[in-house]
């Protein structure tokens, strides 16, 4: 069975229109059509999100035989960069936070303000596009508000402890984050493909 026709039993079978699977994945309803029609075929992050959306495999949505290797290759490739941009993001954000907060700690001179709020700036625009990435688009609000209050809980923490606590305060701060950071990456970005087989 190709690609096209498995697609097309696979979404009758969930009692999905094409215009779901299109709002579901942010494209239009045409390229779902297109790929059903064997016209086109949707992108590495298109594949994995309409697997995990019609709750099969890549392998049972593509037909690809657990021979085939370039796919699954290409998809670690994909992933490895997706926790890459993840890390990255979360890195800088947290990294101006503490930044910001906590300038005492070292002995280099005080880095101006505005550098850390132009830092935060470049950082929410990461953060925005790593969410983009998320292979379960149904959980991109979750993600997103959680995100927000792990910034708020910092800033609070940056501004509720004193800074006369200098190293005791970043460590605070660089944990906290640290460990967050690690959970949703985890959770979120890292081995999406197990959930998909």
């Amino acid at each position: 069975m190709s690609f096209a026709e498995k697609l097309r039993q696979l979404r009758k079978q969930k009692n999905l229109s094409q215009e779901k699977i299109a709002d579901l994945l942010g494209v239009s309803r045409q390229s779902v059509s297109k790929w059903e029609n064997g016209l086109s075929q949707p992108d590495t992050n298109n594949l994995i999100r309409l697997a995990e959306i019609l709750e099969v495999s890549l392998d049972e949505l593509t037909g690809i035989t657990s021979e085939s290797q370039p796919l699954e290759q290409f998809d670690r490739n994909t992933q490895s960069k997706i926790s890459k941009l993840v890390i990255a993001a979360y890195l800088i954000a947290f990294g101006s936070i503490i930044g910001f907060f906590c300038p005492p700690i070292s002995n280099i001179p005080p880095v101006p303000k505005e550098f850390w709020i132009g830092i935060s700036v470049v950082s929410g625009c990461l953060l925005i596009l790593k969410n983009r990435k998320l292979a379960r688009p149904s959980q991109l609000q979750k993600v997103l508000h959680m995100d927000i209050g792990i910034i708020l809980l910092a800033f609070s923490m940056g501004i509720v402890i004193p800074h006369k606590l200098g190293l005791v305060k970043a460590l605070a701060m660089t944990i906290l984050l640290a460990v967050y950071m690690g959970w949703v990456l985890r959770t979120y970005f890292v081995n999406q493909e197990k959930k998909n087989t």
